[in-house]
């Protein structure tokens, strides 16, 4: 018996002699025919096409068989693979002439299939939008959004040869499954060099659930982006009728100014959208912004809220006179949203029972921020951005992502399940709802085009100002006559990007030019961070909050380093810790640069600039964790750091903001359901994904920027007019589809890597500043105020300097006391308590929400004289912008010239935010 090695080498033998005796054969009986096919006199092409035209029923019973074969791959259909191996004979065996000939043949007879894909998509009911597109309302089909992926798959299952001919033309590979395996060429490969980079920078949003590849499926490469212009063009040429790619570029195009004359260019490149289809959509959507609102509102009519703003627009006149000047215009931006579906409906009964909450009823035991809460926001923050800058490998990152992912999880309180907010930007008022009159016509002038009744609940959302003006409003509509003039039912919260904005105003002043050390002014300039935007008084929030960060994550990452010093001699470089070994680096670190235990042997050292540096560091936390919230939109976590935000504002004097604070904090002791409904009401979240919720407020900043950008160079009624039926309700919608074509198309994403590359460089550069003034480690009273600490860099004045050395000595130059001389700053959180348990608790107490008392905080908040008395024992304290008011006129109230001109200072200093969409628009 043979073994099985001799019958495995037998076998194949076997079968190849098989092969070659069939085919063989097979040529011996293709040699017959041909012979036969000759003996008849017949060329080969006669008898080919004269078998496939045959009217014969035998001849064509066989070759109707052939044809209707079926075959479950394209390549094994019977005639695909005779024009396979014609076209591969043809390509091989012919000459050049014949070769062309041939596929000018193929090619005529594939024009009638692209033909048909294209007319067949021309039709397409989904793809053809109207001029007047309802932009918002995604339950219609005629909604466009900024999805350009959704198109492109549409595209693709409609035209599929098309677009793989354009796709193959443009070298872009085409997939069924994910695009993201499209080869990428030139550019593009640099660019996604840079995203490896930055990959760790932005594992925090990813580590909050968001999956790694979210952001890149729903974008389209430089390839794609190309293939859907040129099949939206073809579509365009058999019909007049804008499609839904065109159309999505042409309210970007509105949405950004975009001149006529380009509008025109493009339209005759293509693009069937010009400037008058854009009106057109602008001023259909606003004349149907009061019909949907109201249609919202009937809907839901207990989880809808208002929110409004005013924005200031600028009015130049196209044609300059000696007689007209250039004037600033008031107006009234509204929207109208809804609270997500989890949490309780507002009724009118739940809104009055607030509004008849007590304020005796605080205690201080309410007031309290729970120490652990805090403990635990400054770990998580701390691993948040220290992890970023390890040097370790993907897998030992990813298990240290899910041990934080699970460490946020726990501490979590109550955040919203993820929902998308329905929003309705309605049409502007030409009100100033900055003083109480302009918010009573608001109030009462949205409730009739809503149709909300005098025992309807009406919740409105704003700032602090819109705050007091709703509830001067509702003290001074008591008296009227008709119950509908009454504002009962009617309550106004305040949104957190306020809150957190005048947080980063208390910061700068709090740590701006304390001392040399910890000054924000001197980092500001040894980093080269601009002057314009970070005015140190009132600084631009996204960068003087990108300023804040970096500094305290540079010396976070200097005290890192100190800790790994003491506990083996590693270095953020070569550490490698475990779950178990990061946290607890974390928790040594906040015990030994951000407790009370830190502070108090810093301050009995006698150390000043180490007890301004752990404050700085404690403070910090409560922005991060609070904007963290934000993001989560955890309001049960909002509700916790706002109990420790209240004494901070208390404790720098800001007691307008205290107050809101501790209202707050009282219905959520009473009334813990409603509060909770009410914190809702000041979130929105425009694409329903995780950590996408920002503050309403935030939400109608950014479309007032957006109106305040459009130039309209005519008289001051014609602009309002326009504002009014074609800019005022459009800005709304056209700003969610304009972040959605920015995302698909990857518009800013380069900006936001080389600015995070640029921040990771000024983190290291502010931890060796840190080190170098020792601000990780307490020193002795007499180093700190003998200066010995920079006799070094003196001694040495032939060794080169780095910038931010040089930068240190120009800064000494230009301030020479604060280098022998270190102040300790303020403990905001002790000072607020002692504040509030030495009588202004019993202040807010006795308070009431009349005009007279909103007329008064209108006008301290304008000047500066909110705490006049707290500021007083601070030596230090900068002096206000504006002269000291006597403190009789203060009592007595401001007279009429008084509060008017406070109320436009208010107004005018406004709030500016911008993301980094609209940072992306102004590129080149």
């Amino acid at each position: 018996m043979p073994d099985s090695s001799q019958s495995t080498e037998i076998m194949p033998e076997h079968n190849s002699h098989h092969n070659e005796s069939d085919q063989a054969r097979h040529q011996d009986k293709l040699i017959e025919i041909i012979k036969t096919i000759q003996a008849k006199n017949l060329s080969f092409q006669q008898f080919v096409v004269g078998v496939i035209r045959s009217a014969h029923p035998t001849v064509r019973l066989t070759t109707t068989k052939w044809i209707r074969s079926h075959a479950h791959l394209a390549s094994q259909y019977g005639p695909s693979q005779l024009v396979d191996e014609l076209w591969d004979a043809v390509e091989s065996r012919a000459d050049q002439d014949r070769r062309d000939q041939f596929a000018q043949a193929i090619a005529i007879r594939a024009q009638s299939v692209y033909v048909e894909e294209v007319e067949k998509a021309a039709s397409s009911k989904w793809l053809r939008v109207p001029h007047s597109a309802d932009l918002s309302d995604e339950s219609s089909s005629d909604a466009l959004t900024g999805n350009l992926r959704q198109i492109k798959s549409f595209y693709e299952e409609v035209m599929p040869r098309t677009m793989a001919l354009l796709s193959r033309m443009s070298d872009v590979q085409i997939s069924s499954g994910d695009a993201n395996h499209s080869p990428r060429s030139g550019p593009a490969e640099v660019e996604e060099e840079d995203i490896g980079e930055a990959e760790d920078v932005e594992s925090e949003s990813r580590e909050d659930g968001e999956e790694e590849g979210d952001e890149t499926r729903d974008g389209l490469d430089r390839g794609e982006a190309r293939v859907m212009s040129a099949a939206s063009c073809l579509i365009a040429g058999r019909s007049q009728r804008a499609n839904r790619f065109q159309m999505s570029l042409g309210i970007v195009f509105g949405l950004q100014r975009v001149p006529t004359a380009s509008m025109r260019i493009l339209n005759l490149c293509g693009l069937s959208v010009s400037a008058r289809t854009v009106h057109r959509a602008m001023e259909g959507l606003s004349a149907r912004a009061v019909e949907r609102a109201r249609t919202l509102r009937k809907e839901q009519p207990e989880r809808t809220v208002l929110l409004f703003d005013n924005v200031n627009i600028f009015v130049r006149h196209s044609t300059p006179k000696t007689t007209t000047s250039n004037s600033s215009v008031a107006l009234t931006t509204r929207t109208l949203f809804t609270i997500p579906s989890d949490c309780q409906p507002l009724v009118h009964s739940d809104l009055e029972a607030i509004l008849r909450i007590d304020r005796d009823r605080l205690t201080t035991e309410m007031m309290f921020g729970d120490n652990d809460f805090l403990q635990r926001s400054c770990e998580i923050q701390m691993a948040v951005v220290l992890l970023p800058l390890l040097n370790i490998s993907k897998l030992r990152r990813k298990r240290l992502q899910a041990a934080l992912m699970s460490r946020k999880k726990r501490h979590a309180i109550h955040a919203l399940a993820p929902s998308k907010t329905s929003t309705i930007p309605m049409k502007l008022f030409h009100v100033n709802e900055g003083t109480v009159e302009g918010t009573q016509e608001v109030l009462k002038r949205t409730k009739t085009e809503l149709g909300i009744g005098a025992r309807d609940s009406f919740v409105v959302a704003g700032d602090l100002l819109s705050v007091m003006n709703v509830h001067a409003s509702r003290h001074a509509a008591r008296w009227e006559p008709d119950e509908k003039e009454r504002l009962d039912g009617t309550y106004p919260v305040a949104g957190p990007w306020h809150l957190l904005l005048n947080w980063l105003y208390m910061m700068f002043r709090q740590y701006g030019n304390k001392d040399r050390p910890n000054s924000l002014e001197r980092l500001r300039q040894a980093l080269g961070r601009g002057k314009t935007q970070l005015d140190m008084n009132k600084p631009h929030f996204e960068d003087g909050w990108r300023l804040l960060r970096c500094i305290w994550t540079g010396r976070l990452l200097a005290m890192l380093r100190e800790e790994l010093k003491h506990n083996g001699g590693a270095t953020e470089q070569t550490w490698a810790p475990t779950s178990q070994q990061f946290f607890r680096t974390m928790s040594n670190l906040y015990a030994r640069h951000m407790s009370q235990d830190a502070v108090s042997e810093a301050r009995a050292a006698g150390d000043g600039g180490r007890v301004n540096a752990i404050l700085f560091l404690r403070d910090c936390v409560m922005g991060w964790e609070y904007n963290s919230a934000i993001q989560e939109g955890d309001i049960g976590r909002m509700a916790a750091g706002e109990k420790f935000l209240a004494q901070y504002f208390y404790g720098a004097g800001q007691t307008k903001y205290g107050a809101l604070l501790l209202d707050r904090i009282l219905e959520d002791a009473i009334h813990p359901k409603i509060a909770r409904s009410l914190r809702a009401a000041q979130l929105i979240n425009t694409n329903g994904k995780a950590n996408s919720w920002q503050g309403a407020d935030h939400f109608q900043e950014l479309l007032n920027g957006r109106l305040q950008k459009y130039d309209v160079p005519h008289a001051t009624d014609q602009v309002i007019v326009r504002f009014e039926d074609r800019i005022s309700a459009f800005v709304g919608a056209g700003q969610t589809i304009s972040e959605g074509v920015a995302l698909s198309l990857g518009i800013g994403a380069s900006k936001r890597r080389k600015r995070e590359k640029q921040e990771k460089a000024d983190i290291v550069l502010v931890a060796r500043d840190a080190a170098e003034y020792s601000l990780s480690s307490t020193r002795q009273a007499k180093r700190a105020e003998s200066g010995q600490a920079n006799e070094g860099e003196d001694s040495q004045p032939k060794k080169k300097t780095s910038a931010i050395e040089q930068a240190r000595q120009v800064w000494d130059s230009i301030n020479p006391s604060m280098h022998l001389k270190t102040k300790d700053v303020n403990d905001l959180l002790e000072r607020g308590y002692l504040k509030l348990a030495g009588g202004l608790l019993a202040a807010y107490k006795s308070k009431k929400r009349d005009i007279r008392s909103r007329d008064k905080d209108v006008f301290e908040m304008a000047h500066g004289t909110e705490d006049s008395e707290s500021n007083n024992d601070n030596d230090e304290d900068e002096s206000s912008e504006h002269d000291r008011h006597d403190p009789d006129q203060l009592e007595a109230g401001p007279n009429d010239d008084d509060l008017r001109m406070a109320e436009l200072e208010l107004r005018s200093r406004g709030g500016d935010a911008y993301s980094d969409s609209d940072d992306s628009d102004e590129e080149g």
